[in-house]
């Protein structure tokens, strides 16, 4: 009865593990996507698709980031003071943004607001790169692989998932403000 138990147990934390690694790999693909679609609107370098891919990969920042802040609080993974749901609410309002935003007709204030975004994009790579060094767009999944296999295991006991949820929850407290700013 308690192999079974056990080994029932283990099996979760596989499944666990792996639905984790998948929704960050997501998370972290959306992110970096965003930035570089900035990068390239501030560039005049972008597709007819920028705009919703923009939509998009903020709305999976906002829907993956909500369900880890979820997980972690119901299992009581990581301390609830540490997250407040804070990166799924700027990532919010940085879809409101980009559905009322026309990369072709760029304003000075769309060019500003879009460096602001890029700033915040750029501190959420920074908190990403500490757990996945050197991480970029181009990358992104030869960087992800190698940490995941280090983790494959147990990704669901290890820290970087957590560090990751808590540093951005960290960044995008302090940039609420901003992003309920730019709404238009």
């Amino acid at each position: 009865m308690l192999y079974k138990e056990n080994s029932q147990n283990q099996d979760y934390e596989r499944y666990f593990s792996q639905s984790l690694s998948n929704d960050q790999s997501e998370l972290i693909g959306s992110i970096l996507y965003s930035r570089e679609e900035v990068n390239n609107i501030l560039s005049a370098k972008f597709s007819p698709e920028t705009k919703n891919g923009l939509i998009y990969s903020v709305n999976r920042i906002s829907m993956n980031s909500q369900d880890f802040d979820y997980f972690a609080k119901y299992f009581d993974l990581i301390d609830p003071h540490q997250i407040q749901n804070s990166t799924s609410e700027v990532a919010m309002h940085l879809e409101y943004y980009f559905r009322d935003f026309d990369p072709t007709t760029l304003t000075k204030e769309d060019k500003e607001k879009l460096k602001d975004i890029l700033v915040l994009l750029n501190q959420w790579v920074d908190v990403i790169d500490v757990e996945y060094d050197g991480i970029t767009y181009q990358n992104q999944n030869e960087v992800i692989s190698n940490v995941l296999n280090d983790n494959r295991k147990d990704f669901f006991g290890s820290d970087v998932w957590r560090n990751i949820i808590v540093g951005l929850d960290r960044v995008s407290k302090d940039n609420i403000t901003f992003a309920k700013s730019i709404e238009n």
